[in-house]
Protein backbone atom coordinates (compact mmCIF):
# COMPACT_ATOMS: atom_id res chain seq x y z
CA UNK A 1 0.00 0.00 0.00
CA UNK A 2 1.47 3.36 -1.00
CA UNK A 3 0.83 6.85 0.34
CA UNK A 4 0.75 9.93 -1.81
CA UNK A 5 -0.29 13.56 -1.63
CA UNK A 6 -2.56 15.38 -4.04
CA UNK A 7 -2.97 19.12 -4.57
CA UNK A 8 -4.88 21.06 -7.21
CA UNK A 9 -3.25 24.37 -8.18
CA UNK A 10 -4.71 27.23 -10.18
CA UNK A 11 -2.21 27.96 -12.96
CA UNK A 12 -4.38 30.67 -14.56
CA UNK A 13 -1.85 33.48 -14.63
CA UNK A 14 0.51 32.98 -17.54
CA UNK A 15 -1.74 30.82 -19.72
CA UNK A 16 -2.82 32.37 -22.99
CA UNK A 17 -6.07 31.89 -24.84
CA UNK A 18 -8.59 32.32 -22.07
CA UNK A 19 -11.32 34.44 -20.64
CA UNK A 20 -9.75 36.93 -18.22
CA UNK A 21 -7.36 39.79 -18.84
CA UNK A 22 -4.14 40.10 -16.84
CA UNK A 23 -1.78 42.96 -17.72
CA UNK A 24 -3.29 43.12 -21.21
CA UNK A 25 -3.03 39.37 -21.83
CA UNK A 26 -6.06 37.08 -22.01
CA UNK A 27 -5.86 34.46 -19.27
CA UNK A 28 -7.62 31.10 -18.94
CA UNK A 29 -8.46 29.35 -15.69
CA UNK A 30 -6.37 26.21 -15.91
CA UNK A 31 -5.42 23.89 -13.09
CA UNK A 32 -2.87 21.21 -12.44
CA UNK A 33 -3.38 18.24 -10.17
CA UNK A 34 -0.05 17.43 -8.52
CA UNK A 35 0.25 13.79 -7.44
CA UNK A 36 3.38 13.17 -5.39
CA UNK A 37 4.66 10.02 -3.71
CA UNK A 38 8.10 8.94 -2.61
CA UNK A 39 10.14 8.35 -5.74
CA UNK A 40 7.72 9.89 -8.22
CA UNK A 41 5.40 12.69 -9.19
CA UNK A 42 2.84 13.43 -11.89
CA UNK A 43 1.14 16.60 -13.08
CA UNK A 44 -2.27 16.45 -14.75
CA UNK A 45 -3.74 19.53 -16.44
CA UNK A 46 -7.45 20.14 -16.05
CA UNK A 47 -9.88 22.98 -16.65
CA UNK A 48 -12.34 21.33 -14.26
CA UNK A 49 -11.76 20.79 -10.55
CA UNK A 50 -15.20 19.49 -9.62
CA UNK A 51 -15.41 16.18 -7.74
CA UNK A 52 -16.27 14.15 -10.84
CA UNK A 53 -13.15 15.34 -12.70
CA UNK A 54 -10.89 14.93 -9.65
CA UNK A 55 -12.12 11.39 -9.03
CA UNK A 56 -11.63 10.48 -12.70
CA UNK A 57 -8.01 11.70 -12.56
CA UNK A 58 -7.36 9.86 -9.30
CA UNK A 59 -9.04 6.60 -10.37
CA UNK A 60 -6.90 6.42 -13.52
CA UNK A 61 -3.61 6.86 -11.68
CA UNK A 62 -3.90 5.54 -8.13
CA UNK A 63 -4.48 2.02 -6.78
CA UNK A 64 -7.70 1.59 -4.84
CA UNK A 65 -6.08 0.60 -1.51
CA UNK A 66 -3.68 3.57 -1.47
CA UNK A 67 -3.54 6.21 1.25
CA UNK A 68 -4.18 9.69 -0.10
CA UNK A 69 -3.36 12.93 1.73
CA UNK A 70 -5.08 16.13 0.57
CA UNK A 71 -6.24 19.46 1.84
CA UNK A 72 -9.95 19.76 2.61
CA UNK A 73 -10.92 20.88 -0.90
CA UNK A 74 -14.50 19.68 -1.40
CA UNK A 75 -13.71 17.72 -4.59
CA UNK A 76 -11.71 15.17 -2.57
CA UNK A 77 -14.30 14.46 0.12
CA UNK A 78 -15.75 11.31 -1.51
CA UNK A 79 -12.44 9.43 -1.86
CA UNK A 80 -12.88 7.20 1.20
CA UNK A 81 -16.19 5.87 -0.20
CA UNK A 82 -14.31 4.78 -3.33
CA UNK A 83 -11.89 2.45 -1.53
CA UNK A 84 -9.05 4.87 -0.78
CA UNK A 85 -7.67 5.56 2.67
CA UNK A 86 -8.19 9.34 2.66
CA UNK A 87 -6.79 11.76 5.21
CA UNK A 88 -6.88 15.51 4.89
CA UNK A 89 -5.67 18.62 6.63
CA UNK A 90 -7.52 21.90 7.03
CA UNK A 91 -5.35 24.94 6.30
CA UNK A 92 -8.18 27.35 7.17
CA UNK A 93 -8.02 26.09 10.77
CA UNK A 94 -4.25 26.52 10.88
CA UNK A 95 -3.57 22.82 10.37
CA UNK A 96 -0.51 22.05 8.23
CA UNK A 97 0.49 18.59 9.44
CA UNK A 98 -1.39 15.92 11.38
CA UNK A 99 0.71 12.86 12.13
CA UNK A 100 1.98 11.71 8.73
CA UNK A 101 -0.72 13.62 6.84
CA UNK A 102 0.53 16.69 4.98
CA UNK A 103 0.70 18.04 1.44
CA UNK A 104 3.88 20.05 1.90
CA UNK A 105 5.61 18.06 -0.85
CA UNK A 106 2.84 18.99 -3.33
CA UNK A 107 2.89 22.63 -2.30
CA UNK A 108 6.67 22.68 -2.71
CA UNK A 109 6.46 21.27 -6.24
CA UNK A 110 3.56 23.56 -7.15
CA UNK A 111 5.63 26.62 -6.20
CA UNK A 112 8.54 25.35 -8.30
CA UNK A 113 6.15 24.60 -11.19
CA UNK A 114 4.63 28.11 -11.12
CA UNK A 115 8.12 29.63 -11.16
CA UNK A 116 9.20 27.30 -13.99
CA UNK A 117 6.11 28.18 -16.06
CA UNK A 118 6.57 31.91 -15.46
CA UNK A 119 9.89 31.99 -17.33
CA UNK A 120 8.00 31.12 -20.51
CA UNK A 121 6.01 34.39 -20.24
CA UNK A 122 2.69 32.85 -21.12
CA UNK A 123 1.87 29.52 -22.70
CA UNK A 124 -1.12 28.32 -24.66
CA UNK A 125 -3.46 26.23 -22.50
CA UNK A 126 -3.55 23.67 -25.34
CA UNK A 127 0.17 23.08 -24.75
CA UNK A 128 0.01 22.90 -20.96
CA UNK A 129 0.25 19.10 -20.95
CA UNK A 130 3.51 19.33 -22.92
CA UNK A 131 4.94 21.90 -20.51
CA UNK A 132 3.96 19.78 -17.51
CA UNK A 133 5.62 16.76 -19.14
CA UNK A 134 8.79 18.77 -19.78
CA UNK A 135 8.78 19.96 -16.17
CA UNK A 136 8.45 16.38 -14.95
CA UNK A 137 11.39 15.30 -17.14
CA UNK A 138 13.53 18.20 -15.89
CA UNK A 139 12.74 17.29 -12.28
CA UNK A 140 13.51 13.62 -12.95
CA UNK A 141 16.80 14.41 -14.69
CA UNK A 142 17.80 16.74 -11.86
CA UNK A 143 17.12 14.02 -9.26
CA UNK A 144 19.04 11.41 -11.28
CA UNK A 145 21.96 13.79 -11.80
CA UNK A 146 22.22 14.47 -8.04
CA UNK A 147 22.26 10.72 -7.34
CA UNK A 148 25.09 10.23 -9.85
CA UNK A 149 27.24 12.89 -8.19
CA UNK A 150 27.06 11.30 -4.77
Amino acid sequence: MSALSILVENLGVGLLGGVEEFHGVMISQQYSFSLVEEGGEDYVPSSNVEAEAAIKIIDRRIQEDSTIYTDNFKSYLGLSRLGYMHEYINHSEGEWVRGGCHINNCENRASILRLWLSIHRGICKDNLKLYLGAFKICRSNNRNHKNNII
